[in-house]
């Protein structure tokens, strides 16, 4: 009976460990499992910034300042979320990756739309610069007809070498343009756009007075 009754108390403490062993395996599986769940997401942090940093390597930050400044302002609140509960125990970060995986679908959308706006942008300098060789083309007409007293020979001199400059910058416009910097040559493309014009209002001003004082 003795013995009967040690089997039966040995048999009880080998479950009782293999309960304890059991229960112990899943409070570690548990806590496995919480902890990660509570790891920063840094594989989606890392996607964002190199989403943001591909928009502004296309010039994002250039050509569509507002959308790319409101993508790194997103990133900037989603990484404090993330650092405010990095603190806590099992905090859970299913809100901040879902916004981080929204970021990298916008970022695609800006590059899109950078791209879309730099060729607006230099469709506007073409069309600007077809505009601008007809009127210096005319201007170059002009001065021939343009009256040459002694006066007017010193002030064709001078028009003569703002239309030189102003075809020299048509050229450097057009390398801007072949380089991709369009925002600068749609700057400069406007400077001589207003040049050629006023030239051609003063020479057509010369032009029109002397013809009057002919008659």
């Amino acid at each position: 009976m003795r013995m009967c009754k040690s089997s039966k108390q040995t048999t009880l403490k080998q479950q009782e460990m293999k309960i304890k062993f059991f229960l112990g395996l899943a409070t570690i599986s548990i806590i496995t499992v919480l902890t990660g769940c509570n790891k920063a997401p840094q594989v989606e942090i890392d996607a964002a910034k190199a989403a943001i940093s591909e928009t502004q390597a296309i010039g994002a930050d250039v050509y569509l300042t507002e959308e790319y400044a409101a993508l790194n302002d997103s990133l900037n609140v989603i990484m404090l979320e993330v650092e405010a509960k990095k603190s806590k125990w099992f905090a859970g970060y299913n809100d901040e990756k879902d916004q981080l995986n929204n970021i990298i679908l916008l970022a695609s959308t800006v590059r899109q739309n950078t791209e879309i706006r730099k060729n607006e942008i230099k469709e506007d300098i073409l069309v600007s610069l077809t505009d601008i060789k007809t009127i210096l083309d005319e201007n170059q007409a002009l001065l021939s007809e343009a009256p040459k007293g002694k006066e007017g020979t010193a002030v064709l001199v001078a028009i003569k070498e703002e239309l030189s400059m102003l075809n020299t910058s048509v050229g450097e416009i057009m390398k801007m343009v072949e380089n991709g910097d369009y925002l600068n040559a749609q700057s400069k493309v406007t400077a001589v756009s207003d040049k050629s014009l006023a030239i051609n209002a003063e020479l057509k001003d010369a032009i029109s007075k002397y013809t009057k004082r002919q008659r």
